[in-house]
Protein backbone atom coordinates (compact mmCIF):
# COMPACT_ATOMS: atom_id res chain seq x y z
CA UNK A 1 0.00 0.00 0.00
CA UNK A 2 2.44 2.50 0.44
CA UNK A 3 4.40 1.78 -2.70
CA UNK A 4 1.02 2.41 -4.52
CA UNK A 5 0.88 5.83 -2.53
CA UNK A 6 4.05 6.58 -3.20
CA UNK A 7 4.07 5.77 -6.74
CA UNK A 8 0.81 8.35 -6.91
CA UNK A 9 2.37 10.98 -4.83
CA UNK A 10 5.04 11.27 -6.68
CA UNK A 11 2.99 11.17 -9.79
CA UNK A 12 1.10 14.18 -8.91
CA UNK A 13 4.62 16.09 -8.16
CA UNK A 14 6.60 14.99 -11.40
CA UNK A 15 4.28 15.06 -14.21
CA UNK A 16 3.69 18.89 -13.58
CA UNK A 17 7.10 19.62 -12.46
CA UNK A 18 8.51 17.99 -15.96
CA UNK A 19 5.75 19.57 -18.00
CA UNK A 20 6.68 22.83 -17.36
CA UNK A 21 10.56 22.10 -17.67
CA UNK A 22 9.92 20.44 -20.88
CA UNK A 23 7.63 23.40 -22.09
CA UNK A 24 9.64 26.14 -20.44
CA UNK A 25 13.00 24.41 -21.46
CA UNK A 26 14.01 27.32 -23.54
CA UNK A 27 13.57 30.23 -21.28
CA UNK A 28 15.14 28.16 -18.20
CA UNK A 29 18.18 27.60 -19.97
CA UNK A 30 18.46 31.69 -21.20
CA UNK A 31 17.99 32.71 -17.71
CA UNK A 32 20.04 30.35 -15.89
CA UNK A 33 22.91 29.95 -18.73
CA UNK A 34 22.29 32.57 -21.61
CA UNK A 35 21.95 32.64 -24.70
CA UNK A 36 25.06 30.87 -25.63
CA UNK A 37 23.62 27.81 -24.25
CA UNK A 38 20.10 27.87 -26.19
CA UNK A 39 20.96 24.88 -28.38
CA UNK A 40 20.91 22.84 -25.57
CA UNK A 41 16.91 23.02 -25.50
CA UNK A 42 16.85 19.61 -26.96
CA UNK A 43 19.05 18.11 -24.96
CA UNK A 44 17.01 19.39 -21.94
CA UNK A 45 13.92 18.64 -23.19
CA UNK A 46 15.26 14.68 -23.64
CA UNK A 47 16.68 14.52 -19.62
CA UNK A 48 12.98 16.10 -19.10
CA UNK A 49 11.41 12.53 -19.80
CA UNK A 50 14.47 10.58 -18.67
CA UNK A 51 13.55 12.74 -15.56
CA UNK A 52 10.17 11.92 -15.58
CA UNK A 53 10.49 7.98 -15.83
CA UNK A 54 13.48 8.30 -13.03
CA UNK A 55 11.58 9.64 -10.27
CA UNK A 56 8.00 6.95 -10.74
CA UNK A 57 10.75 4.66 -10.45
CA UNK A 58 12.55 5.48 -7.44
CA UNK A 59 9.56 3.87 -5.24
CA UNK A 60 10.01 0.63 -7.30
CA UNK A 61 13.87 0.67 -6.43
CA UNK A 62 13.32 1.10 -2.57
CA UNK A 63 10.48 -1.31 -2.38
CA UNK A 64 13.21 -4.39 -4.51
CA UNK A 65 15.67 -3.05 -1.93
CA UNK A 66 13.31 -3.22 0.68
CA UNK A 67 12.65 -6.72 -0.30
CA UNK A 68 16.43 -8.22 -0.59
CA UNK A 69 16.13 -8.97 -4.28
CA UNK A 70 19.32 -6.30 -5.47
CA UNK A 71 19.90 -9.08 -7.60
CA UNK A 72 17.77 -8.36 -9.83
CA UNK A 73 19.24 -4.91 -10.16
CA UNK A 74 22.52 -5.61 -10.33
CA UNK A 75 21.88 -8.13 -13.31
CA UNK A 76 19.63 -5.83 -15.30
CA UNK A 77 21.39 -2.67 -14.08
CA UNK A 78 24.76 -4.41 -15.66
CA UNK A 79 22.89 -5.78 -19.13
CA UNK A 80 21.45 -1.41 -19.21
CA UNK A 81 25.08 -0.66 -18.60
CA UNK A 82 26.35 -2.58 -21.87
CA UNK A 83 23.74 -1.62 -23.52
CA UNK A 84 23.94 2.16 -22.80
CA UNK A 85 28.10 1.81 -23.54
CA UNK A 86 27.15 0.76 -27.04
CA UNK A 87 24.55 2.86 -27.86
CA UNK A 88 26.96 5.88 -26.79
CA UNK A 89 29.72 4.79 -29.51
CA UNK A 90 26.74 4.48 -31.58
CA UNK A 91 24.67 7.90 -31.86
CA UNK A 92 26.94 10.30 -29.92
CA UNK A 93 29.99 10.26 -32.90
CA UNK A 94 26.38 11.09 -34.95
CA UNK A 95 24.23 13.03 -33.01
CA UNK A 96 26.56 14.49 -30.41
CA UNK A 97 24.87 15.78 -26.87
CA UNK A 98 21.69 14.98 -28.52
CA UNK A 99 22.80 11.54 -29.11
CA UNK A 100 23.87 11.15 -25.29
CA UNK A 101 20.74 12.50 -24.25
CA UNK A 102 18.48 9.65 -26.67
CA UNK A 103 21.30 7.04 -24.51
CA UNK A 104 19.68 8.30 -21.31
CA UNK A 105 16.43 7.91 -22.37
CA UNK A 106 16.52 4.96 -24.11
CA UNK A 107 18.23 3.04 -20.99
CA UNK A 108 16.49 4.58 -18.58
CA UNK A 109 13.12 3.93 -20.07
CA UNK A 110 13.85 0.20 -19.75
CA UNK A 111 15.13 0.78 -16.73
CA UNK A 112 11.70 1.52 -15.74
CA UNK A 113 10.25 -0.38 -17.50
CA UNK A 114 11.97 -3.72 -16.79
CA UNK A 115 11.59 -2.09 -13.14
CA UNK A 116 7.72 -1.68 -13.10
CA UNK A 117 7.29 -5.71 -14.42
CA UNK A 118 10.19 -6.71 -11.66
CA UNK A 119 7.34 -5.10 -9.01
CA UNK A 120 4.22 -5.97 -10.80
CA UNK A 121 4.84 -9.87 -11.35
CA UNK A 122 7.14 -10.53 -8.79
CA UNK A 123 6.16 -8.63 -6.29
CA UNK A 124 2.79 -8.33 -6.74
CA UNK A 125 2.68 -3.95 -6.08
CA UNK A 126 0.48 -2.47 -8.41
CA UNK A 127 0.45 1.01 -10.32
CA UNK A 128 -2.08 3.64 -10.15
CA UNK A 129 -2.74 3.90 -13.84
CA UNK A 130 -5.86 6.14 -12.76
CA UNK A 131 -4.03 8.53 -10.84
CA UNK A 132 -1.14 8.99 -13.36
CA UNK A 133 -3.36 9.36 -16.38
CA UNK A 134 -5.06 12.32 -14.26
CA UNK A 135 -1.59 14.20 -13.20
CA UNK A 136 -0.65 13.60 -16.79
CA UNK A 137 -3.65 14.90 -18.50
CA UNK A 138 -3.95 18.18 -15.87
CA UNK A 139 -0.54 18.60 -16.71
CA UNK A 140 -0.64 18.62 -20.66
CA UNK A 141 -3.30 21.09 -20.51
CA UNK A 142 -1.17 23.02 -17.78
CA UNK A 143 1.68 22.97 -20.73
CA UNK A 144 -0.55 23.88 -23.40
CA UNK A 145 -1.59 27.10 -21.77
CA UNK A 146 2.15 27.70 -20.22
CA UNK A 147 3.52 27.12 -23.48
CA UNK A 148 0.53 29.99 -24.43
CA UNK A 149 1.83 32.39 -21.94
CA UNK A 150 5.52 31.91 -22.91
CA UNK A 151 4.34 33.22 -26.44
CA UNK A 152 3.02 36.54 -25.55
CA UNK A 153 5.26 39.01 -25.52
CA UNK A 154 5.56 41.43 -22.01
CA UNK A 155 7.71 43.55 -20.80
CA UNK A 156 7.56 42.24 -17.11
CA UNK A 157 9.76 39.20 -17.96
CA UNK A 158 12.57 41.66 -18.65
CA UNK A 159 12.75 40.95 -14.66
CA UNK A 160 14.98 37.86 -14.73
CA UNK A 161 17.69 39.97 -16.68
CA UNK A 162 19.60 40.87 -13.64
CA UNK A 163 19.32 37.33 -12.57
CA UNK A 164 21.13 36.17 -15.68
CA UNK A 165 23.67 38.63 -15.47
CA UNK A 166 24.55 37.33 -11.92
CA UNK A 167 24.14 34.01 -12.68
CA UNK A 168 27.77 34.69 -15.12
CA UNK A 169 29.88 35.94 -12.84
Amino acid sequence: RTYHHALRYIGFLAFPTVVACYVASYELIIIFYGHAYSEAKICFQIFCFGALLTNLAQPGSAAIYASNRQSFILKYGTILAFLNIGLDFWLIPKYGAPGAAICYGVTTSLGVIGGFIFTTKKMGLSIPWSAWIKSASISVIMGITLSYLLDIHVSIYGIFQPMQLLLRE
